[in-house]
């Protein structure tokens, strides 16, 4: 079955982030909240995001702003490690998946992934026993597709 561009972009984000950081678990657009007790920390969840076009050229194509979102979990041994663990796991995503290109569309397009945004979110003690913080980290890419098809246009 052919993959939409925009389905192949993430696709290709979410295995870039998997390859470089094999111990933590990546998933897609899970809906269930995370155990941050019990299960494998850091783990990743990518979230499908919102996206607009930017511009379209005289030759067919559109270009499309695309926004994911990265929830982020992080674990450490104290309260006083959860900074470290926090910023050492967001400073692995942004190396993994910014300033650099990944390739899509059996090598035909690439897109370069840049922070838009990043938030942290601290995990109240009542809520777990050990310490545990998670983000938010969105980041963007422009995306090149057929008029014809918009981000939906299939490899």
């Amino acid at each position: 079955m052919p993959t939409p561009l925009r389905e192949a972009a993430i696709a290709a984000i979410a295995a870039r982030l998997a390859a470089a950081m094999p111990a933590a678990p990546v998933e897609r657009n899970r809906r269930a909240p995370v155990d941050s007790d019990d299960e494998t920390l850091p783990r990743f969840i990518i979230r499908d995001g919102a996206h607009h076009v930017l511009a379209s050229d005289a030759h067919g194509i559109t270009l499309y702003r695309v926004e994911v979102s990265i929830e982020g979990w992080a674990r450490a041994t104290t309260d006083e490690g959860l900074g470290a663990a926090l910023h050492s796991t967001h400073a692995a995503v942004v190396a993994a998946l910014c300033n650099a290109e990944i390739e899509i569309d059996d090598g035909n397009q690439a897109i370069s992934p840049e922070e838009v945004s990043f938030e942290a979110e601290p995990i109240p003690a009542r809520d777990a026993a050990r310490p545990a913080l998670s983000f938010d980290l969105r980041i963007g890419f422009n995306l090149r597709v057929p008029d014809t098809g918009g981000p939906y246009t299939t490899t």
